[in-house]
């Protein structure tokens, strides 16, 4: 929840926390999982260094012990934050890898998004008939395979899939960011707290 309203100092502190108890019982699944929320943290509060450093060390358990899901989180968040350094190359293959371990899982949504990532890589990298072939296929996807999700579950894939389209120049962006932006508006109108309202926009 204070993820979700942006009340980043709350989250680091509890990421801590739980991760000197999850070392103290040496359950290293629990440590990944405490990394992650330490790293989203860091990121929000625009200290780059500390969230790649959090992320990679979570990424690194995870290859240890098989723990697929938090595998995929530390996989994403470090490519966006390479790509947003311009290390687009290091990116796209830590989004390849995502979307293949999300495949492997079943986990269709994650693919989507991972795929979506890579397209904004590919385009970054000049590559723009791939990116288009890739957000093409999500595109394909949407609204049908995923359309009994609440909305705010796809927030994540249609913004990134906005972001392709721009890239691109494609007009289609412009008609896809409105209803996003209107889903997003009617989850924020779902909290009282007028503060808690604006940072969950942002």
């Amino acid at each position: 929840q204070a993820e979700m309203l942006g009340h980043w100092h709350d989250v680091a502190d509890h990421g801590e926390r739980m991760r000197a108890v999850a070392l103290e019982h040496a359950t290293m699944p629990r440590v990944a999982h405490a990394l992650i929320h330490m790293g989203d943290a860091a990121a929000a509060l625009d200290d780059a260094d500390a969230a790649i450093a959090a992320y990679d060390e979570a990424l690194s358990i995870t290859r240890a012990n098989g723990d697929r899901r938090v595998g995929v989180w530390a996989l994403q968040r470090l490519g966006r934050l390479r790509r947003a350094r311009h290390d687009v190359p290091a990116a796209l293959a830590l989004h390849e890898e995502a979307q293949a371990l999300c495949e492997a899982q079943g986990n269709t949504l994650g693919a989507a998004v991972a795929t979506a990532d890579g397209a904004l890589c590919r385009a970054a990298l000049g590559n723009t008939a791939e990116a288009r072939a890739a957000v093409e296929a999500v595109l394909a996807r949407l609204p049908a395979e995923w359309a009994a999700r609440p909305a705010h579950e796809t927030f994540d894939l249609r913004w990134t899939r906005v972001q392709v389209l721009q890239a691109l120049a494609d007009p289609r962006a412009a008609q896809l960011l409105e209803p996003l932006h209107a889903d997003m508006q009617a989850r924020a109108s779902e909290l009282t707290d007028e503060a808690d309202r604006e940072r969950l926009i942002q």
